[in-house]
């Protein structure tokens, strides 16, 4: 088994349950984690997990606007899973300056179809 990452994936959406957030938009970042079954002394990509498909999945969903950042991790999670079924995937998103009355850098929250050790 290995560790595939895509970490730092910025997107500019429309998350969020307060008016302004759907009009102003805010900054997210998203990252992938899949436990991944390399095949040996192979060097083909249709052997491992593709970035541009996972990024693209990630992407897609990232335009579609929805309340709670935990929602869109699990609708992500769901989508990478049918593109790699079997595979342990973890996704984390965060959500940068949320409006909380003060000064927050960033909430994220995490999402895995595999019990957390």
């Amino acid at each position: 088994m290995g560790l595939i990452v895509l970490e730092g994936m910025k997107f500019n959406a429309f998350h969020g349950v307060h008016r302004e957030e759907g009009i102003i938009g805010g900054d997210f970042m998203a990252d992938v984690y899949l436990d991944y079954a390399f095949e040996k002394n192979e060097d083909l990509l249709e052997k491992t997990a593709n970035y541009e498909i996972i990024y693209a999945t990630v992407a897609k969903r990232m335009q579609t606007p929805v309340k709670l950042i935990e929602h869109l991790a699990e609708l992500i999670l769901a989508d990478l899973g049918k593109h790699f079924p079997a595979t342990p995937i973890r996704v984390r998103i965060s959500k940068f300056s949320p409006p909380v009355g003060g000064e927050l850098y960033r909430a994220f929250v995490e999402v895995t179809n595999e019990p957390l050790p």
